[in-house]
């Protein structure tokens, strides 16, 4: 079953699970994704860990600003614009997940902010935003969602840790939603990883 579909865009939260409270759902392309309690909430958070082979940090940059191209690798994501460009570093972005039948479609708009406070590193923080857009009857808006990377250069490489916590409005059972998590995050970044490869070639 294909739940991730609520989210890809980005949801984080940089997690401080202690020891115990994270377990590992995929370990696989050398992609590995966490799932962890939340205390108090239903909805498991998530976080992702991988490495970007020979990728300057500017491609990647340049490749998360390129809004338009998130059809290209986020899971499931069937329509992604630029709304308003706030700032240089702040972007506010509408994008909307295709989900099985019968569970609704659902529709994010969120803040994208970029700190490049340190020429190695780079930490991206998108989070929901209420924002005077039209509603549709055949999308659910995701009422919150927070995630963060975090991206450093080392060499030639780049280590990126990637966290999310979502609550996908509408009727999801959060029991569908935890135990499906772990899969769109992989498909995600397995992709990313691939057409990366693909345009420094």
């Amino acid at each position: 079953m294909r739940l991730w579909l609520i989210f890809l865009l980005c949801r984080t939260v940089t997690l401080h699970a202690q020891s115990g409270e994270c377990d590992l759902k995929r370990d696989r392309d050398g992609i590995k994704v966490y799932t962890c309690k939340v205390p108090g909430e239903k909805f498991r958070s998530l976080r992702a860990t991988f490495v970007l082979e020979n990728i300057p940090l500017a491609r990647l940059e340049a490749w998360i600003r390129d809004v338009p191209n998130y059809i290209h690798w986020q899971y499931n994501m069937t329509e992604a614009e630029l709304l308003q460009q706030v700032s240089p570093d702040s972007l506010i972005i509408r994008s909307v997940v295709d989900a099985p039948w019968p569970i609704e479609n659902r529709e994010m708009i969120n803040v994208c902010s970029f700190d490049r406070s340190s020429p190695d590193m780079l930490r991206i923080t998108i989070k929901s935003l209420a924002y005077n857009y039209p509603t549709s009857d055949d999308l659910v808006r995701v009422p919150y969602s927070l995630a963060k990377w975090e991206i450093t250069q080392q060499g030639r490489n780049l280590n990126v840790t990637y966290s999310l916590e979502i609550d996908p409005g509408g009727s999801v059972p959060p029991v569908l939603v935890n135990l499906a998590m772990a899969e769109g995050p992989h498909h995600s970044f397995r992709d990313l990883k691939r057409l990366l490869a693909q345009k420094g070639n």
